[in-house]
């Protein structure tokens, strides 16, 4: 009995080492910059990542708009800032619902709504934190900024279809391939691919029609020290 509850003793602690030395999903202060191709036409993108003791956030910048999120750990939403064309939106999530507020073209916003799956205005956080082993295929409700100021949503899904060696000027990534489509027939009308890295980071290295009629490739990893 001594030796089984010592050797229970010691596996335990190798778990508690392990859990404490693994590498987080999320790396505090790490820098993704991207190049974007939309109708051939390049511009660039920078994405900052932290890490939280509750959750995590990043605010990615763009030549168009700035975005800014937050989330709990399993990446649901609870708030994100979409700026764009000198407009500025807030969103508050909790649960199911959402409300958004803010100025869009000079006119005040101010709506909410409930719906009955996760509802989110971000995707990257929910991408990069979902376990495609467990769960290969989540839906939810995804936010139009097309539609702004109303609060319309197309549901959406997340399906894993494989695993593909992806090159591109970061390196070369063995990665999960995900399909991004609508739920239902609207899929016949749209899809887009990401590329995340097929560890427990699963970072974005690749996305094909996202943004629309275009792509988006990493083009280095950084922290916002250097």
């Amino acid at each position: 009995m001594k030796t089984i509850t010592k050797t229970a003793a010691v596996v335990l602690s190798f778990l508690v080492v392990t859990a404490l030395n693994a590498e987080p999903k999320i790396k505090d202060g790490e820098v993704f910059t991207y190049i974007n191709t939309v109708n051939g036409v390049e511009s660039r993108g920078v994405c900052t990542y932290h890490n939280h003791a509750n959750g995590y956030s990043y605010k990615y910048v763009s030549d168009r708009e700035t975005w800014t999120a937050s989330t709990d750990k399993k990446g649901n939403p609870s708030s994100v800032t979409h700026e764009t064309q000198g407009n500025r939106i807030y969103f508050d999530y909790n649960g199911k619902s959402v409300t958004m507020h803010g100025m869009w073209n000079g006119a005040a916003v101010n709506k909410s709504k409930q719906f009955e799956i996760r509802v989110t205005s971000e995707n990257a956080l929910l991408l990069r934190t979902n376990d495609f082993t467990r769960n290969p295929e989540i839906t939810f409700e995804m936010q139009q900024p097309s539609d702004y100021p109303y609060l319309n949503t197309i549901k959406m899904k997340y399906s894993f279809e494989g695993i593909e060696e992806i090159t591109v000027q970061a390196g070369t990534f063995k990665c999960k391939k995900i399909k991004f489509s609508p739920v239902g027939f609207k899929a016949f009308f749209f899809s887009a691919y990401y590329y995340i890295t097929d560890d427990d980071r699963q970072i974005i290295v690749k996305s094909e029609n996202m943004p629309v009629n275009g792509q988006s490739e990493l083009v280095k990893i950084t922290t916002s020290q250097e």
